[in-house]
């Protein structure tokens, strides 16, 4: 204990490498001006943009973070996706004539295990599921109406078969017409479906038979990473099954043809899936290649809050009960908005105003996909940032527009609008940076990491950019390259640049050099 006390006092090092400027006596090797470095694991992220949601659901998020002490983006991101799923298919953002965006997404949050996201999930949703059984006992009597109906036909259409089969010559052409009118009367007949929103632990096969079975739309809610291991293939032998989740992202087609299920077809699928998961979840997703390879892992808006254990309070104040009554009645009033009857979902067009922020957007998001921008090493998840800022654009407009008289798709978006869905695009765009680098996906951090521990493998505590490329020169095919990753450890606290003086005279100029950070090794 004397010993551990005494090395956390240590503010100097002893270096046996590294000479005094007159190579007389060995210096000290201080860690003076040093900071602890940041884990190439973890990337600085912003706290969701709460003001750029209208006024009342901020005020309801905020007063949800702090009544659960959770991170103020559990809460945004859980009400996001109620919120499409609450008008997901019933209206479509208008970008051009090439161009719509659904208001369905997946959503992904990310904390540890005993973060309350459990009890947020059940809130946040409750509205919706109180809406789902109000459903449902509307529509018990006329299904069951039909059910029943439904049976007749079909009793009738056995007894007819069998008269027909039975029957002699002269009646049978009578009894087969009869069978053939009324086989054609039951396969118009449709039973309406039990009413669902919300499903849980559903396998890709069964997502796509409850897309078939609700007209296209469905949302997936869960507080567990099963998702993924499902649709990576747990019960189809570690076979990925990824299309219904693409293609109901997008809108596209489902067509399912398999002997051991009956035919579905899907015109307009419209999915939205909300999940909280914890980091270990996330970290193991980019093993399996076909998530990125395919497109994904890019589809997610992903959130990685900053957690509040260790700092929360004991008795926080609970959410004022109206706050939480007009929660519950502006979303049971998205919810009630009516879906489309055979038509295409009608268009919410923008405003000039906002289609001029939307353009000058997607003017800065198309430079940092460039080789070297910001975005391109993630430019897969980056090619849908413009469409998804569409979609939380349009959530926002119709989350405002419940409370007027108007429809969402009678007015158009607003600038003020537009302006707060890009302020939320920004903030998803930093945490999709933190997804993927946790993941491992980013090939400047697996770089980085590879020159890190080359320095620590030859005991460096300064080096040259020369003499350092001699050693990982068959990572690296230029000095360029490498001196690019070495900024980034410079980013991270693992170095920092030393001033060279030049050479008078010719010759080759001096390389540039680099301090190691002592806080990062270990003091062995």
């Amino acid at each position: 204990m004397t010993i551990a006390k005494a090395v956390e006092g240590v503010t100097e090092f002893y270096s046996p490498g590294h000479r005094s400027a007159d190579d007389s006596v060995y210096s000290v090797y201080s860690v003076y001006g040093w900071e602890t470095p940041q884990p190439f694991e973890s990337v600085d992220v912003p706290t969701f943009p709460v003001d750029a949601l209208p006024p009342e659901l901020a005020e309801y998020v905020a007063q949800e973070a702090e009544a659960k002490q959770v991170p103020v983006d559990l809460p945004v991101c859980l009400s996001l996706g109620a919120i499409a799923t609450a008008t997901a298919g019933k209206c479509r953002v208008f970008i051009n004539e090439e161009w719509e965006e659904p208001l369905n997404n997946f959503f992904v949050c990310v904390l540890p295990s005993g973060e309350r996201k459990s009890p947020e999930v059940r809130e946040i949703f409750r509205p919706l599921e109180e809406f789902e059984k109000e459903l449902v006992a509307a529509k018990t009597p006329e299904i069951m109406r039909c059910q029943t109906e439904w049976d007749i036909l079909d009793k009738r259409l056995q007894s007819l078969k069998t008269i027909a089969a039975k029957a002699n010559p002269t009646e049978r052409i009578s009894a087969e017409a009869d069978a053939r009118e009324l086989s054609t009367e039951l396969a118009q007949f449709k039973v309406p479906p039990v009413p669902c929103l919300l499903a849980d632990d559903a396998t890709p096969e069964a997502v796509a038979g409850l897309l078939a079975e609700q007209g296209g739309r469905i949302s997936i809610v869960s507080t567990e990473g099963g998702i993924f291991e499902m649709i990576a293939g747990r019960y189809s032998d570690k076979v990925p099954n990824l299309d219904v989740y693409l293609k109901a992202y997008s809108g596209d087609t489902i067509r399912v043809h398999r002997r051991s299920r009956p035919r579905e077809f899907i015109a307009d699928p419209c999915l939205t899936v909300v999940i909280t998961v914890q980091p270990d979840v996330i970290h193991d997703l980019a093993s399996n290649h076909s998530f990125r390879g395919r497109g994904f892992l890019a589809r997610w808006s992903y959130s990685l809050p900053t957690s509040r254990v260790g700092f929360r309070k004991n008795n926080p104040p609970p959410v004022q009960p109206q706050v939480r009554a007009h929660w519950r009645e502006m979303l049971k009033g998205a919810a009630s908005l009516p879906y489309p009857v055979e038509t295409k979902p009608p268009q919410i067009f923008l405003s000039p105003e906002a289609k001029d922020l939307f353009h000058m957007f997607r003017s800065e998001v198309e430079i940092k996909l460039r080789p070297g921008g910001e975005l391109y090493d993630i430019a897969d998840w980056g090619n849908k940032l413009c469409g998804n800022v569409a979609r939380y654009a349009g959530l926002l407009h119709s989350w405002i527009s419940v409370s007027q008289p108007d429809r969402p798709w009678e007015t158009p978006i607003t600038g003020e609008t537009m302006a707060n869905a890009i302020a939320i695009g920004n903030y998803f765009e930093e945490h999709a940076k933190a997804a993927f680098a946790s993941m491992g996906a980013d090939p400047r951090l697996a770089s980085a990491k590879k020159v890190w521990a080359a320095i620590v493998r030859h005991d460096m505590t300064e080096f040259s950019v020369r003499d350092l490329y001699q050693l990982v020169r068959r990572t690296f095919k230029t000095v360029a390259d490498l001196e690019t990753i070495l900024g980034l450890l410079v980013e991270f606290g693992y170095l920092r640049g030393v001033i060279v003086s030049k050479q008078e005279g010719p010759g080759q100029s001096p390389s540039p050099r680099y301090e190691v950070n002592p806080l990062a090794r270990t003091q062995n």
